[in-house]
């Protein structure tokens, strides 16, 4: 978590000072003909992370270091981040509400907004948000199924990308980490089956 925590701060630093010189944003996009209201539109859709986590203590860790750059935030006079935790713990109208608050901000500008969302694997599955396009995993899932599913809730409908931060001392992980490209590229073989697929309709007459 300590990666990903870097990861993230560094990330949100720079949207703050992106939001506040616009100067930069047409920049870095090569566009000097950006309005204003296109650049806040297009900041909007990136200004979220989602972290992906294995273990509630690794989210409830990974955010409590990420509230210690309140002060530096406030020195440099930006906002500090808004933070939130997603588990199987909370019920589910809170999960709604953080959600919907997502949903919602997506359209609208004004401060506080959602910063980061710290989530186990109960994001992985039917969440399309168009505001994640922006996402760390801490730690690879113990299936490879989960790691797709997880890691394809960025970039739903623009562009995005995905930090993944693996544990050194974990010897799969450590492999995985070596091993980065081959596994992407043989994700069809790596992935374990399911024991109820669409051939399972014939299992009868195979037994």
């Amino acid at each position: 978590d300590d990666a990903a925590a870097k990861i993230i701060f560094i990330y949100q630093h720079e949207l703050r000072l992106l939001k506040a010189d616009h100067r930069k944003v047409r920049d870095v996009l090569q566009d000097q003909s950006l309005e204003d209201v296109e650049i806040n539109a297009i900041l909007t859709l990136y200004d979220l992370s989602l972290a992906y986590v294995n273990r509630k203590a690794t989210g409830s860790t990974l955010l409590y270091k990420l509230s210690l750059t309140d002060a530096l935030f406030k020195s440099e006079g930006l906002r500090k981040l808004e933070l939130d935790l997603l588990t199987g713990d909370r019920n589910p109208e809170d999960i709604g509400a953080c959600l919907e608050r997502i949903e919602n901000e997506r359209k609208e500008s004004l401060d506080p907004r959602l910063d980061v969302v710290a989530a186990t694997s109960l994001i992985s599955h039917g969440v399309d948000l168009e505001r994640i396009n922006m996402m760390t995993i801490c730690g690879m899932p113990s299936h490879y199924a989960e790691y797709v599913q997880s890691s394809s809730r960025s970039a739903r409908s623009h562009p995005g990308f995905v930090f993944v931060c693996f544990l050194s001392k974990d010897p799969r992980e450590l492999s995985q980490f070596e091993m980065f490209t081959p596994m992407h590229e043989n994700f069809d073989s790596l992935i374990e089956p399911v024991a109820v697929n669409r051939f399972a309709s014939f299992a009868p007459q195979k037994t």
